[in-house]
């Protein structure tokens, strides 16, 4: 008897890379960025994706850790979240070097108008909003529908940014309505 759901969680958890810390974190009442990359061995960030979602789990702030997202709008800071990037991973390498991956999602004060990745408070990465926010419309489903656990659902929707950048989609749902308990579950779409 396969019993998949146990296996998948274990994986889950397994490749769940929050800083390298694996505590839960806590669900913000509000937008949380969310930013994923990797620490190259000679320092170097590589951003691989950042994205703003509503009612999502954070990860839990880790003190001392070297690594921080800071939030500022002109020259006043806004909030920061310290985490910690976890040891290289030898298993994906570029041209055989070992990189740490780190996925980081934090509370966004609001009025946020720059976000910096700092290391021991170098500045590694700053991000700045765009002129216009991207659109996006959900086309199916979008309300009030009841699916069957086993059913297989294709979501559409369209999106748009009139800034002509590039968009990725992370697309969260719940088997719960979005209550507590299941948690919400993420599938990224390029």
């Amino acid at each position: 008897m396969v019993h998949w759901q146990p296996d998948y969680k274990k994986l889950f958890d397994t490749l769940k890379l929050y800083g390298g810390k694996r505590a839960p974190g806590l669900v913000v009442n509000g937008p949380v960025f969310r930013l994923s990359g990797r620490v190259n061995p000679s320092g170097d960030v590589t951003i691989l994706g950042s994205s703003v979602a509503n009612n999502v789990e954070t990860t839990r702030p880790d003190p001392d850790g070297p690594y921080a997202l800071v939030f500022g709008s002109g020259g006043s800071t806004l909030g920061r979240h310290r985490f910690h990037v976890g040891d290289p991973d030898t298993t994906f390498r570029d041209d055989w070097r070992p990189r740490s991956l780190f996925n980081v999602a934090a509370a966004l004060p609001e009025g946020t108008g720059w976000i910096e990745l700092r290391r021991s408070g170098t500045v590694l990465a700053r991000l700045e909003p765009s002129v216009h926010a991207p659109e996006v419309r959900l086309d199916y489903p979008n309300g009030g529908e009841v699916f069957d656990p086993s059913e297989t659902v294709t979501v559409r929707w369209t999106s748009s940014d009139a800034d002509g950048g590039t968009l990725t989609h992370d697309l969260y749902y719940s088997p719960d309505g979005g209550g507590p308990g299941a948690g919400g579950r993420r599938h990224r779409r390029e």
